[in-house]
């Protein structure tokens, strides 16, 4: 797996704005098996950089 095709997401309250707030669909949600911190893992798109962009404005 490409890293640069996909974006590992390890901040819950981001991946509840991409999810709940745009919509956007994420390919799995997982536990790292080193440290089981939990991630959730979006492919890399337009939509997925707009959402990002708009995120960080916000913050």
């Amino acid at each position: 797996m490409k890293n640069e095709k996909y974006f590992f997401c390890y901040s819950g309250k981001l991946a509840y704005f991409l999810i709940e707030v745009k919509g956007l669909k994420y390919i799995t949600k997982a536990k790292r098996y080193q440290d089981d911190i939990v991630f959730t893992l979006f492919e890399k798109d337009e939509q997925l950089k707009k959402a990002l962009d708009e995120y960080d404005k916000l913050k």
